[in-house]
This record gives C-alpha cells, structure tokens and sequence, in this order.
C-alpha cells in the first residue's frame, strides 16, 4: 500500500465497538471507520461523540499534527495512529486502510475530521455496501452554502473523471466512502495528498469496481478548506495526464 509500518506510531491500539443501535443496523459488518486528521482536532471531537450510536469501530490517523490534544490519545472510542511528519491526506488514508486490512476488517467508511459528513448518513452507506463494494457519497452541487470554488471544482473534476473512465462519476472529490475489503486489498496508490482520491477512483474502475453514489449532505461550517487551489489542481492534471498517457 506505499507505507512502511515502521513510520507509523500506534499511540492508542485500543478499539470500542459501540452497541448496534436499532433495526438499521441489523447484520452489519465488521466495520472500521478510518478518520485522517491534519490539525483539525477542535471539530473532530464532537464528531467523534456524535458515532457513538454507529455500531463500527474508529481509527483516527494524525498526519504530523502540530500536537496531539490529551484526550486524542486516550478516547476510549477510538484507536489512534500518528506519522511523525505531515505526509498529505492520501498518505494518511493508506495508512488506515492498511491497518484495517491487518486487523481483519470487512470494509472501511472513510470521513472528514471538519465535521462535514453527518453520520446520519451511516446506514445508508452500509445499506449500499451490500450490493456494491465501492460506494461514494455525492454532493449537492447547487447547495448554495457550498463555496463557489469548491462547486467549480467539484464539477470540473467529475466530469474529466467521467469523460477519462467512460463512467459516470458523479462526485469525484467527495471523502464521505465505503469500500469492502476486496477493493481495499487490489487498489494500491501513490498520490500523497488530496488526489490520492481521484487516483483510487481510477485504480478502482480500472479494477472492474467502478464506484456507486449516494445522496448526501455536507455541513459548511466556515472552515477553510485544506484544499490548496493551484498545487491541488496541477496535481489532478498530472494525474489525469498519467491516466490518460501513461496507463495509471
């Protein structure tokens, strides 16, 4: 999966799985939910509070963080796995799907740390999870909370996508995920940073798992995205490139 263990410090293994909570959650599977983390902790505590009643386990990934707040490291809920250094987001995701290969998980619900994603959404991806091995959540894209960039870029994104893979990709951009382990254990990437997620789309058509979408919201709450505008879309042009050119 592109990391050495030895880089990664496993600073709580501890894992809680919550009580299942209601017939929503009748037969779940052996679900971990990896949380990437890059100095965002004041959002992500309530985050964590609020999957209380979601019958999966948590592993939160620091990416370098500048620090490490106490209760990170000793939150009952969640285990808690830390890179030294700040390595980008898709850095990050590898790690948790790694651990979650290792540690005999059947799929893997992938989040945000700003508290955009709701868990409400929960049951619907393990729902969709059943019948498809690759779901992403897609976005409203006329949500006029949504900032204007993001929109642009957003659309911008999945339509190349779509054009590309010959598949309609509906939301390219969007870390709300499920994948099964059978996904997890043929899609390998490289990309450090945030276009480690449109590169695991590719990788992930290109291995016959094409993703499915479902309808989601997102929370706006102000924050800046980390999202860095030029250095994030010449990324995605050299990856498109590399699809296109270089059989990525």
């Amino acid at each position: 999966m592109g990391f050495k263990w030895s880089e990664v410090q496993i600073l709580s293994p501890r894992f809680f799985s919550f009580p299942f909570a209601g017939s929503l959650y009748n037969n779940p599977m052996n679900l971990l939910i990896v949380i990437p983390v890059f100095n965002s902790w004041e959002a992500l505590l309530p985050l964590i509070q609020s999957l209380k009643e979601i019958p999966a386990d948590i592993c939160i990934v620091n990416d370098g963080s500048d620090f490490i707040p106490d209760w990170a490291a000793f939150h009952p809920s969640a285990a808690l796995l830390h890179h030294g250094a700040n390595k980008g987001k898709g850095a990050a995701l590898r790690t948790g799907f790694s651990y979650a290969l290792e540690q005999g998980y059947e799929a893997v619900i992938t989040m945000d740390s700003d508290g955009q994603h709701e868990p409400r959404f929960f049951p619907s991806f393990t729902e969709a999870l059943r019948k498809h091995p690759f779901v992403i959540g897609k976005r409203d894209f006329e949500n006029p909370s949504m900032p204007l960039l993001r929109r642009f870029s957003n659309r911008m994104t999945s339509r190349i996508l779509s054009w590309l893979l010959r598949v309609s990709i509906e939301d390219a951009q969007c870390g709300y995920r499920a994948l099964r382990r059978e996904v997890l254990e043929v899609v390998e990437t490289t990309a450090p940073g945030f276009d480690m997620e449109s590169e695991y789309i590719i990788r992930a058509v290109r291995k016959g798992f094409a993703p499915h979408f479902i309808p989601i919201s997102t929370v706006y709450n102000g924050s800046v995205s980390a999202i860095k505008g030029i250095r994030d879309t010449r990324s995605f042009i050299c990856l498109c490139f590399r699809a296109l050119f270089k059989g990525l």
